[in-house]
């Protein structure tokens, strides 16, 4: 952008001043110490949009979410739940993910949640998730046009662990999830932590997706098949086996390549009964830990084929359908 003033400027003039800022403010990078993370991006106009930000009481606390429903949205809208990573309020998510790019061309719901609790000086991160989802999860439903049978759950990293906790402990939260750069599985005792609780493991299935980074985390980096057992292995395991698949059901042992300059690299495993691609994992060949903005189209693509209902007395019928339910009667029932 090129701008030229003719005229010499009055010094109590502040309108080229608020110009200058509005400009510089426009954009955000939110990695700024790895070379292929660091990205430019357009910074959320909250008036123009119109994201909504709410607040409420979760066990003693005051609570912040984001709410965004884009104007593409339909009657009973999907809704995504995002947690932010450790450190990340929701607005700092908002722009470092661009999730409501995808949302406003896709036509879902948007809802962040945002941390409460410092654990460090310069940390916020994650407490009362639990009790948090449950009372957002109500208020979502009775005041929006929402439709509960496709509420999906995404999170980067200490996001991504609450996520994939709860797929574990309480599949029938979510249609389907997909998270980044933080597998979780049940430990020896078969049990998972939230907010501190252990909850026993479902042993149900979810359709479930996750990216993790070539450079991540020394706890998930790597793929399935190297000669080092981490917690993706643990994780990858878990869900393969209550699906009834194991590693030698991928659909290609090096990975489908995609994106730009074939940066990601997939491996999905497939329902039995339906075919419905139930499980995947994307290693992303040019990040860190960070996630990056091209990484939510991905997600969703994922998520938006499943619907699931659970019944008064808790059984839960998923269902995956190819168009993402915009063709009627092509839905078919995943065995849970």
């Amino acid at each position: 952008m090129v701008a030229v003033q003719p005229h010499p400027l009055n010094r109590s003039d502040t309108a080229a001043t608020r110009q200058i800022v509005e400009f510089l403010t426009g954009y955000t990078r939110y990695e700024n110490f790895f070379a292929y993370g660091n990205a430019l991006y357009e910074r959320a106009d909250y008036k123009r949009l119109g994201i909504q930000v709410h607040t409420m009481e979760v066990a003693g606390f005051v609570r912040e979410y984001l709410v965004y429903v884009p104007q593409s949205a339909g009657h009973k809208a999907p809704v995504m739940f995002v947690w932010p990573g450790d450190s990340q309020t929701d607005k700092v998510y908002v722009d470092a993910t661009q999730w409501w790019k995808v949302a406003e061309r896709e036509g879902f719901i948007l809802v962040f949640i945002c941390e409460q609790y410092s654990s460090r000086s310069v940390v916020v991160s994650h407490r009362d998730s639990h009790a948090f989802f449950r009372q957002l999860r109500d208020t979502i439903t009775a005041q929006y046009d929402a439709d509960p049978s496709r509420f999906y759950s995404t999170g980067q990293s200490a996001g991504s662990s609450v996520t994939q906790n709860f797929a574990i402990a309480f599949p029938e939260y979510f249609a389907a999830v997909a998270t980044t750069s933080f597998p979780a599985a049940p430990n020896a005792a078969g049990n998972v932590s939230i907010d501190g609780t252990a909850y026993p493991a479902s042993r149900l299935s979810i359709p479930n997706y996750m990216i993790t980074g070539y450079g991540d985390a020394q706890q998930w980096v790597g793929t399935l098949w190297d000669a080092t057992q981490n917690s993706l292995d643990s994780w990858a395991q878990y869900h393969l086996q209550v699906n009834g698949l194991t590693l030698a059901d991928v659909d290609t042992l090096d990975g489908q390549l995609s994106g730009f300059h074939d940066r990601f690299q997939t491996w999905t495993w497939h329902d039995r009964g339906t075919s419905a691609p139930i499980f995947k994992v994307t290693r992303n060949l040019f990040r860190s830990h960070n996630t990056t903005a091209e990484e939510p189209p991905l997600l969703w693509e994922f998520v938006r084929h499943y619907r699931n209902e659970v019944s008064t007395d808790g059984t839960m019928t998923r269902q995956y359908s190819p168009s993402g339910f915009s063709q009627p009667d092509d839905a078919v029932v995943i065995a849970a």
